[in-house]
């Protein structure tokens, strides 16, 4: 994915199948890291400036080894992107 010049490689890409829309998903999983908490930052930043809306066709995940990601909302997270509302 070329964002602004820069070239990322989301962990997923998604199809939603009923609107046939693209959604990015990267999970985040070392959080307790200084500098990969801050690498992940800036990229979460670089989607926004490109236009990608968080929730919506950027979505994200994270966990540290305090706080391992919850699935369940993760599962809200994705049935939020993929309603037809």
């Amino acid at each position: 994915l070329d964002l602004d010049g820069r070239i990322v490689h989301p962990d997923f890409t998604l199809l939603n199948p009923n609107e046939r829309t693209v959604h990015y998903y990267e999970h985040f999983g070392m959080m307790d890291d200084p500098k990969y908490c801050d690498k992940a930052l800036s990229k979460i930043s670089n989607y926004v400036r490109c236009g990608y809306r968080l929730g919506r066709e950027f979505l994200c995940t994270f966990e540290s080894d305090n706080q391992p990601v919850d699935i369940k909302s993760l599962d809200l997270v994705l049935r939020n992107c993929f309603s037809t509302e």
